[in-house]
């Protein structure tokens, strides 16, 4: 017989998945001095990834938290627009230290949203994104490092090495872009609705149902 009742829907706040409700955002870096440095992975790419990862935030109204360092000491340039234009209304926090957790204000932000799973990127591997994840395992909590929204100054491997022997310590296992989109839109199927990360990614041929634009609130329903 064919099932036709849609299964109830998970608490997103408690479950254990990253949803909407229960994760933030956090983009370091991605300014254009920063990029020249780069010698892993092409900005093409990088922008592929975060552009993408920014309009999955947006569209889904998760908490987003943006962070640049040494704007304000007039080195560098603010985060690049290709990124800050999907994210209409959020700020860029700026700092003088290469270590984000370390600055009072990004710390402020992250604990405002009341949320313990952290999507982060940063431009540099080996810094941007490992101090502060490592800071914030030890404050106790969930990071989701982004892979291919960040790259390493020297070419080769660039997956996360975010897990120190202590096992107390470790981060989540690392979630490609599509387990992210994945993990956002679990109830879309339900209810027959072309899922709002499918409407970024996927050419109008491709998509599965009628193009049809929805408030991210609905989704779910």
């Amino acid at each position: 017989m064919a099932k036709l009742d849609p299964e109830p829907i998970r608490d997103p706040q408690a479950d254990q998945l990253l949803t909407p409700q229960n994760s933030v955002v956090v983009l370091i870096d991605f300014q254009p001095g920063q990029y020249a440095t780069v010698g892993s992975v092409s900005r093409e790419e990088i922008d592929l990834g975060v552009v993408t990862l920014a309009k999955l935030a947006h569209t889904y109204d998760i908490p987003t938290v943006v962070s640049t360092v040494a704007v304000g000491m007039g080195v560098n340039a603010p985060t690049v627009p290709q990124i800050m234009n999907e994210l209409p209304g959020v700020d860029q926090i700026d700092r003088t230290g290469v270590n984000a957790w370390e600055d009072p204000e990004f710390r402020a932000a992250i604990e405002a949203t009341g949320r313990r799973k952290i999507i982060m990127a940063g431009l540099w591997t080996e810094v941007c994104l490992a101090f502060p994840a490592l800071d914030m395992i030890e404050a106790g909590y969930e990071i989701y490092p982004r892979g291919r929204r960040r790259g390493r100054c020297q070419p080769g491997d660039q997956r996360p090495r975010l897990r120190p022997d202590d096992p107390g310590r470790r981060a989540p296992d690392h979630r490609p872009g599509p387990r992210l989109r994945t993990d956002a839109q679990l109830g879309a199927p339900r209810h027959r609705r072309l899922p709002p990360h499918l409407q970024l990614v996927l050419p109008p041929a491709a998509q599965p149902w009628p193009a049809r634009r929805q408030d991210p609130a609905s989704v779910g329903r």
